[in-house]
């Protein structure tokens, strides 16, 4: 039997070939792209970055 080119690649349809997410374990994205951390995060606030500000201890100053 012929052997396969190693240079040819599986369409990336092919469902081994999609990449797994850490987080949820569904295939076609990764944990950067989760939705489902994604909106956890947006429930927990996790997210938001402190804001940064100034006071002033002394009235008037």
């Amino acid at each position: 039997p012929p052997r396969p080119d190693p240079g040819q690649r599986r369409s990336p349809s092919h469902p081994s070939d999609l990449p797994e997410c850490f987080y949820c374990h569904e295939k076609g994205h990764f944990i950067r792209d989760c939705f489902r951390l994604q909106r956890k995060n947006r429930r927990t606030g996790s997210l938001r970055q402190p804001r940064r500000g100034w006071s002033c201890p002394h009235p008037g100053g």
